[in-house]
């Protein structure tokens, strides 16, 4: 029983990641984007980005720092395929595992924020700020 439930959670994943390729590849077709941004997994966390790669011509990668996937030699070669790469880190803050031989800029962290911080829609400026 513990096998099939085993199964049944990989059939699932499997089944999410052919829907969100296809999710991908339909939104890529229909509107032609100029530039794709992808946040620190270069083809995807499943590799849903690799059938749409080569049909957007500017590539940016927003690199999040994974120790056990910069020795990777597939993930390394995705991660220069890119056009431009950006570290969320003060330079000099942290240390690359590898260089990638692309463009690349330090933008300083990147804020995640959650609903309960966002201004209401009522209200859309704040105090500190004029509209």
């Amino acid at each position: 029983s513990e096998r099939v439930f085993l199964d049944k959670n990989a059939q699932a994943r499997g089944l999410s990641l052919y829907l969100s390729s296809s999710l991908i590849a339909s939104t890529v077709s229909s509107f032609r984007p100029d530039v794709l941004i992808a946040d620190s997994f270069p083809l995807g966390e499943g590799g849903q980005l690799a059938s749409v790669f080569s049909s957007v011509a500017r590539k940016v990668l927003i690199l999040d720092i994974f120790p056990h996937l910069s020795e990777d030699k597939k993930y390394r070669s995705s991660v220069a395929k890119y056009d431009l790469v950006l570290f969320p880190f003060h330079k000099g803050s942290v240390e690359l595992p590898f260089s990638p031989p692309v463009s690349k800029a330090w933008i300083g962290p990147i804020v995640y924020r959650g609903r309960e911080d966002a201004l209401p829609r009522e209200d859309p400026c704040d105090t500190a700020t004029t509209c």
